[in-house]
């Protein structure tokens, strides 16, 4: 027998095949099997102060700081010997197992056999990826990727640093528990949940994910809430994982007072583009149009639905969609909040500064005063732009095209085709003022059927209208700029004028486009202040403004714009209300403070011409320290609709404010709040306050909602709603997107 012995730092390139593998990571991967069996074939690399090998009994035997690598895994350990002849390594002393997936394994003692992949581990402790701590008197190698353990404790709780003995926040302990690192599971037999170390629940069967689990089918956190509307209420989603590129949500919500609510959600991945459907559906007791109950039951529900898809480089095509079963459903029921659902189907291509977009839209009227057979279908609506450049000069054309088919089942039905073309010049002269030269023509051919006819409200008109507008236009500004060693300050006054022909709005053309007129500093400077093609601006007009700012690195940046228009003839189309019914419009602007993202404020506003009275006042603030995040917008509107906009429901005046706060108490806890007040008419529309706490292992929220809107079935509420989860027990979460 001949024995070798050396000291200090010892390497030795050691044939020995495989070496122990405790994996929580993933073994479902065909790359990964092959890669671990190529590993086990693999030699491994002994580190140790001192090595004994016996030739005759093929015995190795380390001690002392023993570091052994074989692939991507590293063991340490106080002493180690293998037994080449039968296939046995004991590792004991503080024995370490690192792991490629960041899974670190405590031992006193582990002997494994059959290539290392078999064999029983004492006193075994691992701390897993996401730093969850397990914890057994004993395991049991029983392949290459299942652990068996006996009497073991399982937390994700940090342990308290001033009492490392006490016991976590909330831990589960078992007689027995299997990892598997193939299905992705632990699973646990004669388990209880001990909170603060008191025993709280028991169960004969218990699972859940490994820290590092692909998505898994599961229940996800349920949330409770209480109404007076609906009662007590449980929501308790499903997550089904289909596939890799599938899943879906089932999402049935059980209330005292209505019964079952059923939603849920699916959502699919394609090679060439995504989509998602949503919906949700009840049998309820009927309900008359004040919100009292009546005799029998109806189906309630709502689906949505949004997709895109890649057909080229080029083009892309989707839909987007939402449909209710009836006006009130979705408010009633916190499925959304809007007035109006919109339906589209579409086709649209990019390229360059070239777009093209052709659609069908179907609209859904949500309020009381709506009537579905007056609502138009537009079928089609297209609209493109081209540009090219010209010359040498930056000359830029430009081709537009609009087409519109709008058809009811009552009232007008038109059809709209527009063809725009023109050209924009830009020239800077040596001074430093910048013109933009532009002229185009457009022209509008119209089908129209029932069109009220403005001079006799009896009679309706029908047939084709065209008309022709050219246009020619001047705008120029002098971009003024002076810096400082901490300051730069901007100044522009911008003027641009614009020449078409009076008129050019026959009656015979409805108005179905451009009812919604909003002046502000948003639309100072466009050619036509109509929103949309069916109305155009005509006569020699000028808008003027100035613009400018400063920027400081230590006290923020300032913003500001202030306008108006002149028209040297007053057009009859702009309502009184619109602030360009005059010759001289009201005067717009807008004033900005940003200090460093921490400050945000803006002023938005639309003063009287004559008397500087306040037309329209918008407020927008946002203060966001790290800790405190806090929005408010106020908004005041003193003014009535347009007009044309006979089916609004909205009043003369109009004052509101909405605020949010988000405060972060600390690390773990945060209280939000936000609310939305009707000054004008002195009342709330609804306030929302609650409180999250996101610990290591805990997770916790707690939210009241009161609504004050009171419209048919949808009457006051207030409701209260509860989720707490455990980290790790339940299936990963579903991202929003796939």
């Amino acid at each position: 027998m001949r024995h070798v012995r050396k000291s200090f730092n010892i390497l030795l390139i050691a044939i020995i095949a495989g070496f122990p593998a405790i994996s929580y990571a993933k073994k479902n991967r065909v790359n990964d099997q092959m890669n671990a069996k190529n590993l086990a074939a693999a030699p491994a690399l002994i580190k140790a102060e001192n090595l004994d090998y016996d030739t005759d009994k093929k015995i190795a035997t380390a001690t002392g700081n023993v570091e052994i690598t074989q692939g991507n895994r590293t063991l340490l350990s106080d002493y180690l010997t293998y037994d080449k002849e039968n296939s046995i390594a004991t590792a004991s002393g503080h024995v370490v197992l690192l792991e490629p997936t960041g899974t670190v394994v405590f031992a006193d003692n582990m002997v494994l056999n059959n290539e290392l992949k078999k064999g029983i581990i004492k006193n075994f402790a691992a701390r897993l990826t996401d730093k969850s701590l397990v914890a057994a008197r004993s395991g049991e190698k029983v392949t290459e990727s299942k652990v068996v353990l006996k009497n073991l404790a399982y937390s994700p709780c940090s342990v308290c640093k001033e009492d490392p003995d006490r016991a976590p926040l909330w831990q589960i302990r078992a007689k027995e528990a299997t990892i598997d690192n193939d299905k992705q599971r632990v699973s646990y037999k004669n388990a209880f949940l001990d909170v603060e170390g008191i025993p709280f629940i028991y169960t004969p069967y218990f699972s859940h994910p490994t820290p590092d689990a692909d998505r898994k089918s599961g229940f996800l956190t349920p949330k409770y809430s209480s109404d007076n509307i609906f009662g007590a209420m449980v929501t308790t989603p499903y997550y089904y994982s289909i596939a890799p590129d599938k899943d879906a949500t089932i999402i049935p919500i059980f209330t005292t007072n209505e019964g079952v609510i059923l939603s849920g959600e699916y959502r699919q991945l394609l090679q060439n583009g995504r989509y998602n459907f949503k919906g949700s559906i009840t049998n309820p007791q009927k309900v008359d149009t004040n919100g009292n109950n009546i005799s029998g039951n109806e189906v309630r529900g709502h689906i949505e639905g949004v997709g895109e898809f890649k057909a080229d480089h080029n083009w892309t095509w989707g839909f987007n969609g939402k449909v209710a079963s009836d006006d009130t459903y979705l408010k009633r029921y916190h499925f959304g909040e809007e007035n109006v659902l919109t339906s589209s189907l579409y086709a649209n291509r990019i390229e360059n500064n070239d777009h093209i977009l052709v659609e069908t839209v179907a609209f859904q009227g949500l309020q009381a005063t709506d009537n579905q057979k007056t609502i138009p279908l537009a079928l089609p609506y297209e609209e493109s732009h081209t540009e090219r450049r010209v010359g040498e000069y930056g000359t830029k054309a430009f081709v537009d095209t609009n087409i519109l088919a709008l058809t009811r089942e009552q009232g007008v039905d038109g059809k709209r085709v527009s063809l725009k073309g023109g050209v924009l010049q830009p020239y800077v002269t040596k001074s430093g003022s910048v013109f933009q030269a532009g002229a185009s023509i457009r022209g509008d051919g119209y089908l129209v059927d029932n069109v009220t006819d403005p001079t006799n409200s009896n009679n309706s008109l029908s047939g084709t209208q065209g008309r022709a507008i050219p246009e020619a236009s001047l705008k120029w500004s002098l971009p003024l700029i002076k810096h400082s060693v901490e300051r730069q300050y901007t100044l522009e006054p911008i003027t641009k004028f614009i020449v078409s022909p009076h008129g050019g709005n026959p009656s015979k053309i409805p108005n179905e486009d451009s009812q919604d007129i909003e002046f502000s500093d948003t639309n100072l400077f466009d050619n036509n202040h109509f929103t949309g093609y069916d109305l155009i601006e005509g006569g020699p007009r000028v808008n003027y403004g100035l613009r400018g700012g400063a920027s400081d690195y230590q006290r923020g940046d300032v913003n500001l714009l202030f306008g108006q228009s002149y028209r040297a003839k007053a057009d009859s189309n702009f309502s009184q209300q619109s602030g360009l019914a005059d010759n001289f419009s009201d005067y717009v602007g807008k004033i900005g403070y940003n200090k460093n993202g921490i400050f945000d404020v803006a002023y938005k506003f639309r003063f009287d011409k004559d008397s500087f009275d306040v037309r329209n006042n918008t407020v927008s603030s946002t203060v966001n320290d790290g800790r405190v995040h806090f929005t408010a917008d106020y908004v005041l509107i003193n003014e009535t609709p347009s007009k044309t906009t006979s089916t609004s429901n909205l009043d003369d005046n109009r004052e509101v404010i909405i605020a949010g706060t988000k405060l972060d108490i600390n690390d773990q806890w945060q209280f939000n709040a936000n609310g939305n007040r009707d000054l004008d008419r002195g009342r709330w529309v609804s306030t929302k306050s609650g409180f999250v706490y996101k610990g290591d292992c805990v997770n916790f929220s707690l939210e009241w909602v009161r609504e004050y809107t009171r419209d048919r079935d949808i009457v006051p509420s207030s409701t209260i709603s509860f989720q707490f989860s455990l980290k790790n027990l339940g299936p990963k979460q579903p991202s929003s997107k796939m």
